[in-house]
């Protein structure tokens, strides 16, 4: 069991053969608005305390805030999950060069918590063994949120469960832990956002590479605002890029686009600015 608990992530994201499918961007339109619409629900996202998560991994420390991001992932996702292939496996690793070296210690990972508040119990037996099960994408997505938090936080000790609810049979819970909650927070969106297009095979991956570069560039400056004029050198890329990727930002919730002053020289007309952190929620 040791052994097991010690394997690295590595061995949990090995390529299979690519299977080809139809990207959104090939299907009528009704069949892309299903895909979209079947993706991943983000239900709820917020911190504090959370006592009742302690006892999911042994990092987590009993008095430390931690932030819990509530997941529904439908069947059609989960089965797209189970196929990621090789070619999956190389784009993830392009946002998350560090992936393989995780170590992962997912026994508890694997349980199951009714109604997302209880100790780990054993999931019941109800789940057709037809039906794909979903924790190891929430799984997937804590480590790839884990990978960026580390990245744009340079929070030295980072951690991370995913649990399974008893009583949804696709609600999934992803705790996190380390470094400023507003950082965790957008780097669980856009942990999440990234696994969506993965396994929609919509080609968004460099996007979400830019989004992870802009983060660690707002987090190491000492400064509440931006313009995409600052942006774009600094991140090497075109004004329109630079521009599509503090919108994408925006939209994770860690920046927020404002009129330009009068006297304040940008050629969109607009600031963005930080946006002020929410106060934790209780236990």
């Amino acid at each position: 069991m040791l052994e097991d608990l010690g394997r690295r992530f590595r061995d949990k994201i090995q390529g299979r053969p690519h299977l080809t499918r139809p990207s959104p961007a090939s299907m009528p339109p009704e069949a892309a608005a299903a895909v979209t619409a079947e993706a991943i629900r983000v239900r709820e996202i917020g911190h504090g305390i959370l006592a009742a998560s302690a006892s999911l991994n042994p990092a987590f420390a009993d008095d430390a805030t931690r932030v819990r991001l509530i997941l529904d992932l439908p069947e059609p996702i989960r089965r797209r999950g189970a196929r990621l292939g090789t070619a999956e496996r190389e784009s993830l690793l392009s946002l998350c060069p560090h992936l393989e070296e995780h170590a992962c210690g997912d026994a508890k990972s694997a349980a199951a918590r009714p109604s997302g508040a209880d100790p780990p119990a054993a999931r019941g037996k109800g789940r057709p063994e037809s039906e794909a099960d979903g924790l190891p994408l929430a799984h997937l997505i804590e480590h790839v949120a884990l990978e960026l938090l580390a990245a744009v936080s340079r929070s030295p000790r980072c951690s991370g469960a995913a649990c399974a609810y008893q009583d949804h049979a696709d609600r999934y819970d992803i705790f996190l832990a380390g470094g400023e909650p507003a950082l965790v927070r957008v780097a669980a969106l856009l942990a999440t956002a990234a696994v969506r297009d993965l396994c929609l095979g919509n080609g968004r991956m460099p996007l979400h590479r830019s989004c992870r570069d802009l983060l660690m560039l707002l987090s190491s400056a000492d400064r509440g605002h931006w313009v995409v004029e600052d942006v774009a050198p600094a991140l090497g890329v075109t004004i329109p890029e630079a521009l599509e990727t503090l919108h994408a930002v925006a939209r994770l919730g860690y920046l927020e686009p404002v009129q330009a002053p009068f006297t304040f020289s940008s050629t969109t007309g607009l600031i963005f600015r930080r946006v002020m952190a929410e106060p934790s929620q209780g236990t």
